[in-house]
């Protein structure tokens, strides 16, 4: 017997969804969550677009180059870089096994 098209629907909404809500969760999220892990660490106020440009960026190297930043902001950056993430993808991963 010939599966339906519709048996593929749940995983065929998978990769719309997720570009859907992580991009825009991230896009909010990351530069916000970095931001006040930075400030909270000591960054100071005048190097803080920077930084977390750099950050979001990818650029990690840039970022430790930047006055005031130190290992301990540079850890909490990372830390929330991956809360940011974390939280972007609860809500699709939430969804994904709704769907299955």
């Amino acid at each position: 017997m010939r599966k339906s098209h519709l048996t593929n629907a749940p995983s065929n909404l998978k990769i719309p969804l997720q570009s859907a809500v992580v991009t825009p969760k991230l896009t909010s999220g990351l530069p916000k969550q970095v931001a006040e892990a930075a400030i909270m660490h000591g960054l100071p106020t005048t190097s803080l677009t920077a930084f977390v440009t750099a950050i979001a960026t990818g650029a990690a190297e840039s970022a430790a180059a930047i006055v005031g930043v130190t290992p301990a902001i540079l850890t909490a950056a990372e830390a929330a870089v991956k809360q940011a993430y974390a939280d972007a993808y609860r809500f699709v991963v939430s969804c994904n096994l709704r769907l299955t």
